[in-house]
């Protein structure tokens, strides 16, 4: 079964695509699969207990997120990230295994709220002026109306809508007010889908009206709007001129206090624990650098090995103390850092990683942005991609702190109060299309020869790969 409603989608937001097997049934070994039927477009397929869940085709590339915490009971939920205009249709998902198919067919609606109107003043050849009002980003196509201060609707004098090159629609409207007229009057525009609307007002006044000199009314109106858009240029500069001084004011204090830290000797050796390493990772042999493979290593199941997701812990257990080590994450587009608990479980159902689940870490949500993995899970903007990432524990006080070494500035700070031991928390994701091949690298202390060091780790690895029992791997296909 589908959704019981039709869904609707924010532009620019998620949509949230959920089906559940009735009677309810395991489908952790079934595949799952999404289309959209109108343009018979493949979105997302979820390759059963292979945990190979990827997107299709380029459209879809990195806005799909699949999510399993209730596929135990069949019931999944799928995100689209980013909804655009051409998202709208019909949906299906389909559960799929050797013995047993079943699928759900639901509505996506893309709701899109636009601009806030703009009107501007033209004269008008029968001596009044024309009001022509403006606005963009709507979806679906909007309605547009002129009102009097009582709500009564007033004629247009022209009225058009058109798609623009992203799906969303641009409207015009335009009203001739009459020179002997005192009344404001109102443009609303709205989604008929969402019944939400924007309005503009415009107050009338005799200045407006030609009764001496059109042009030089038009000229009074040029003159001030120059003026005030002057004021407001010259206020906007001197505003991002003190929030460029005050961030680097800021992001200066916390290089040295990063400094300060690292020279008081909190910067520890955190090496890889290969016999937590899932099958599908190999680690390095200096144990300082992990990367995905695509086939399956033919290695012992140890009791302490993940099998879901495709991470590994470090070897350090902490309990108590000031701890901070830096890893290298330039070239790769999807990666997890930070720190778990010792007792998290390593086999059987995902786990979403959280505070709530014994996870305190951070990923890239996207290609420019980051999130810490709250339960709700917290975005981070950030103004260069971190090629390096700084994770830095305080246990007694409950703090874990990610910053970004190529900046030099913070990204996000937890704040807990710790009763276990926890361990560094690697995940270096999945291969994708020849793409995330790159390894985490735990980058070198500074004692250690690394030296003064800001722009990000090298891409040079120190020692060859080797697989979860210390054995050397070999390259495989992307899965």
């Amino acid at each position: 079964m589908g959704p019981t409603q039709r869904v609707i989608a924010p532009v620019r937001g998620e949509a949230i695509l959920s089906c559940r097997l009735t009677p309810k049934m395991n489908a952790r070994t079934m595949d799952v699969k999404w289309f959209q039927v109108d343009r018979g477009l493949p979105i997302h397929w979820y390759r059963g207990s292979r945990d190979g869940a990827e997107s299709e085709g380029p459209e879809y590339d990195r806005r799909t997120e699949f999510q399993k915490e209730n596929i135990a009971e069949g019931t999944v939920t799928l995100k689209l990230h980013g909804v655009r205009a051409s998202d709208e249709g019909l949906y299906k998902c389909l559960f799929q295994s050797p013995f047993y198919s079943n699928e759900a067919q639901f509505r996506v609606q893309v709701a899109g709220t636009g601009s806030v109107p703009h009107i501007h003043i033209e004269e008008d050849e029968r001596r009044g002026i024309r009001l022509i009002c403006s606005s963009s980003g709507w979806y679906p196509r909007p309605r547009v109306r002129w009102k009097d201060p009582r709500g009564h609707r007033l004629p247009p004098a022209s009225e058009k809508t058109h798609q623009e090159g992203d799906g969303l629609y641009a409207a015009e409207t335009s009203f001739v007010l009459a020179a002997e007229s005192k009344e404001n009057v109102s443009c609303f525009i709205q989604n008929p889908l969402l019944d939400l609307d924007k309005e503009m007002r415009i107050s009338v006044a005799d200045s407006l009206f030609p009764r001496v000199s059109l042009e030089k009314t038009v000229l009074i109106v040029i003159v001030t709007v120059l003026f005030f858009l002057l004021s407001s240029s010259a206020y906007v500069h001197w505003i991002r001129h003190r929030a460029k001084e005050a961030l680097q004011e800021e992001c200066e204090k916390l290089r040295e206090d990063l400094k300060r830290r690292k020279l008081l000797g909190e910067e520890v050796d955190v090496t890889l624990d290969p016999s937590s390493a899932d099958l599908y990772l190999i680690v390095s042999e200096d144990k300082k650098a992990v990367r995905s493979v695509g086939k399956k290593l033919d290695l012992a199941d140890l009791e302490d090995r993940f099998d879901n997701p495709f991470a590994v812990l470090g070897h350090q257990r902490f309990d108590r103390g000031c701890h901070y080590w830096e890893v290298g994450v330039e070239g790769k587009t999807r990666w997890t850092l930070g720190l778990c608990k010792q007792s998290i479980p390593r086999k059987g159902r995902y786990i979403s990683a959280s505070p709530e689940s014994g996870f305190w870490a951070l990923s890239p949500k996207n290609t420019d942005n980051y999130q810490a993995l709250t339960s709700s899970r917290a975005p981070i903007y950030v103004i260069e991609p971190p090629r390096a990432v700084g994770i830095f524990l305080e246990y007694e006080e409950g703090r874990v702190s990610f910053c970004n070494v190529t900046e030099g500035t913070w990204l996000y700070t937890f704040k807990a109060s710790f009763t276990e031991t926890l361990r560094p928390y690697f995940y270096p994701g999945p291969l994708s299309k020849g793409k995330n091949v790159n390894p985490l690298i735990i980058l070198p202390r500074p004692r250690e020869g690394r030296g003064a060091r800001s722009d990000g780790p090298s891409t040079q690895e120190s020692k060859p790969l080797m697989d979860g029992d210390g054995q050397h791997g070999e390259e495989s296909e992307t899965r």
